[in-house]
């Protein structure tokens, strides 16, 4: 198998995230929502509160993991809010490093735990977090009315 390298995104990188959001959101998009999108992101990057990490394999990314650090009142959390993996080079455990990764960067912040949500249809995500140790602490209700 050929080595994976998890690296923090940068100005560069930040395309293939913008480009797989934008794509999730509306299938075809604008340079323009392109353009607009990846300043929203790059200026997220500068923050403190926003950490996203992408997977290579010879110089390609192939997939990525975000999290955000949220703050309330009286503490502060971090979620994943997203991981991607291209079709292509799923099953390598691309995912799991992804996710390894993040919970590493999560640790050295001072965070002792990560939290995502998952939609219940995604019965692939809810496998591979499963298979990492993630347990559901909360049910999220929605009534369409």
């Amino acid at each position: 198998m050929k080595k994976i390298i998890i690296t923090p995104a940068d100005k560069f990188e930040i395309d293939f995230v913008v480009d797989y959001v934008l794509k999730c959101n509306f299938k075809t998009y604008t340079e323009t929502q392109f353009e607009k999108t990846k300043m929203r992101y790059l200026k997220r990057l500068r923050s403190k509160s926003y950490l996203c990490f992408v997977a290579m394999i010879d110089a390609r990314i192939v997939g990525y993991v975000d999290l955000d650090v949220r703050k309330s009142d009286c503490s502060s959390t971090i979620w994943i809010n997203e991981i991607y993996v291209l079709n292509k080079f799923r099953h390598l455990k691309i995912a799991t490093r992804l996710i390894k990764h993040a919970e590493r960067s999560a640790k050295d912040l001072g965070f002792d735990s990560t939290y995502l949500n998952i939609e219940p249809e995604n019965t692939a995500c809810l496998g591979l977090i499963g298979k990492n140790g993630y347990k559901c602490v909360q049910y999220i209700l929605r009534k369409k009315i």
